[in-house]
């Protein structure tokens, strides 16, 4: 008699790996959402963050025409400067503080911009604001970290300025497109002509932007002129203040 044989076979678990698409998933997402909600929060709190760090992944990239044209504008004005006084004057030594704009889309307000610079900036009333080199307005209220800066776009804004090598007298009007106003009939303006600041508000000799073309003005006693301004106020990130120029009233 054969007696039967029974054989125990011990369960041995097998564990499958999870997917590589599926294994930390819950963790590194969470390590994801809370980067984002910490670089989210640094960029709306502190804008100069949120700046540098569009600055870095965007990398360095070549200057926009605009900032071209505003450099060029910026020279020709300081020729014309040098050209009215006939003889030669002093390198200006402007100390500026560097003020970043806030964004104002997608309401597309262009009579005034909101800068992150203020009262402890050194930012007064009156101080102009430049986009390299190039007049852009005047700073028209400040906060303790912020300022307001009245743009040439606005109806409100009119400055004496002079147009040329030979520093021909203008009113410059402000609006949604600045315009030269009350020339001398016999003056000679030319399209390219520079055109500086000459108000007693404003450092004297500030760019402003060169002349489009001249015309004759409507009463028919005084010429007009369009003005090319050589930056779009879109495109402005960062402007310079003028800190250490005292406002003058005459």
């Amino acid at each position: 008699m054969v007696r039967g044989v029974m054989l125990r076979v011990k369960r041995i678990p097998i564990s499958l790996p999870l997917p590589l698409n599926q294994s930390k998933t819950m963790p590194e997402k969470r390590i994801l959402i809370l980067l984002t909600v910490i670089v989210v929060g640094l960029a709306v709190l502190r804008p100069e963050v949120g700046f540098w760090i569009r600055e870095k992944l965007q990398g360095v990239s070549e200057a926009p025409v605009s900032d071209l044209s505003a450099e060029v504008v910026a020279l020709k004005a300081e020729l014309a400067r040098r050209e009215i006084a006939q003889y030669k004057l002093p390198l200006r030594s402007e100390r500026t503080v560097l003020a970043e704009v806030y964004s104002r889309y997608p309401f597309g307000v262009k009579h005034e911009l909101l800068v992150n610079a203020g009262e402890r900036e050194g930012v007064q009333v009156g101080q102009p604001a430049l986009f390299r080199g190039v007049f852009v307005g005047s700073v028209t209220k400040v906060f303790a970290r912020a300022a307001v800066v009245e743009t040439l776009f606005d109806v409100r804004a009119k400055y004496a300025v002079r147009i040329g090598s030979k520093g021909v007298d203008a009113l410059l009007a402000g609006g949604s497109e600045p315009r030269l106003t009350l020339i001398a009939n016999d003056a000679a303006v030319s399209p390219g002509a520079a055109i500086v600041s000459a108000a007693p508000g404003v450092p004297y000799g500030l760019a402003i932007g060169t002349v489009r073309e001249a015309h004759s003005g409507q009463n028919g006693l005084f010429q007009e002129a369009s003005v090319a301004i050589p930056y779009s106020l879109g495109e402005l990130r960062v402007l310079e203040i003028m800190t250490d120029y005292v406002p003058i009233s005459f």
